[in-house]
């Protein structure tokens, strides 16, 4: 059963389940609450968990002629919705560019924050001291002139083939109705997103950060995805790095009870 909470002028959709501290669970591009369908009802066993879709994502209004989905919008609505219910300091969980969200709001709103826990967030472009590789580069250019052609033929299976040719190769025909369908009916807040720039920052940034920050990754992702997120974990002042075996990007979904297990040992001692 989903609630409805008002947040910067609409109202985001959320689960919540359980008692106890709170946790905040942040989705990536493309998808909303339902891509922790796997973690909402274990993790309440233990914490109260709030899981939500960003706005134009599912069940939420789509995206209009003056959508507004600027990354400092999307982490405005994150301390709005902490704010919201009442939950400061949470603990954040983000996934991939939600992992970006949850780290922009520890360092614009440190009092919001319990814990950091990112699951590969989507930094490796934001990074200005990440030295990518000239194979990663390319990757990346690639990547984008694809996705703009995907979204120029109006075709969302064309572009969620492409974002996942790119994020996790090979991962698609394995992948269930519902979280295909998740994605494709998100693509019109996908491409609000790509259009709008996002910020820079460094490592010393991210030094500022004094929570306690648990950095996931998945074993078979991308080169990119996983030195990003390891360039990532160093930078923290209070830091651990887990890999998730047998998982790629998706690593909440390819192996929900490592991942469960992961952010659960973290939690116990955060």
């Amino acid at each position: 059963m989903h609630t409805q909470v008002a947040v910067s002028g609409m109202r985001l959709a959320c689960e919540e389940r359980g008692t106890g501290s709170p946790i905040v669970l942040v989705p990536g591009s493309a998808c909303d609450l339902r891509v922790w369908v796997n973690q909402i009802e274990p993790l309440s066993s233990w914490y109260r968990v709030i899981a939500y879709s960003r706005r134009y994502t599912w069940p939420n209004a789509g995206p209009d002629a003056g959508a507004d989905a600027s990354f400092a919008r999307q982490v405005g609505d994150l301390a709005g919705l902490i704010k919201s219910l009442g939950i400061a300091p949470a603990h954040i969980v983000g996934h991939s560019f939600g992992g970006t969200i949850a780290l922009f709001l520890a360092f614009e709103h440190p009092e919001l924050v319990r814990s950091l826990l990112l699951a590969e967030p989507g930094v490796a472009a934001l990074l200005e001291d990440f030295p990518r590789t000239d194979t990663e580069l390319d990757a990346s250019q690639n990547f984008a002139r694809a996705l703009q052609e995907a979204f120029a033929s109006g075709d969302s299976a064309f572009v969620v083939e492409a974002s996942f040719d790119y994020v996790a190769p090979g991962t698609m025909p394995a992948m269930s109705a519902e979280i295909r369908n998740m994605l494709l009916g998100n693509v019109p807040a996908l491409k609000v997103e790509r259009s709008t720039p996002r910020p820079r920052f460094t490592c010393g940034d991210v030094r500022r950060i004094a929570v306690p920050a648990l950095v996931l990754v998945g074993d078979r992702s991308p080169s990119a995805f996983r030195r990003s997120a390891e360039f990532l974990a160093q930078c923290f002042p209070r830091s651990a790095l887990v890999s998730i075996a047998g998982a790629g990007h998706m690593m909440q979904l390819d192996n929900p009870q490592a991942f469960n297990e992961s952010v659960l040992a973290f939690l116990a001692t955060a």
